[in-house]
């Protein structure tokens, strides 16, 4: 994707980038059983493909910042899962 670059890219600083994914490691929950960092990444590995695999259709129809958003949105979608479905969140009256 190239989002470092500052002429075919997003200019997007590396450091900075790999700074925030270790961050947001962090902040999943390591007793979850499912929804892990290691969760997140195989989201984001499969979101990719599917992106790569759409050569021509859907990745060329985007622009490269929403292409950038998909990608980080994959990486922090279960932050914070408390590793109950709703149900349980209704029945247990959580907030």
């Amino acid at each position: 994707y190239n989002f470092a670059s500052t002429e075919s890219g997003l200019g997007i600083n590396l450091t900075t980038l790999v700074t925030f994914l270790r961050a947001v490691e962090a902040e999943y929950v390591s007793d979850n059983q499912y929804h892990t960092s290691v969760h997140a990444a195989d989201v984001l590995q499969t979101l990719h493909c599917l992106i790569q695999m759409g050569r021509g259709g859907i990745s060329e129809a985007l622009e490269k910042i929403d292409v950038y958003a998909m990608l980080l949105s994959a990486v922090v979608h279960d932050i914070g899962h408390p590793g109950t479905n709703n149900l349980y969140q209704i029945n247990a009256k959580t907030d």
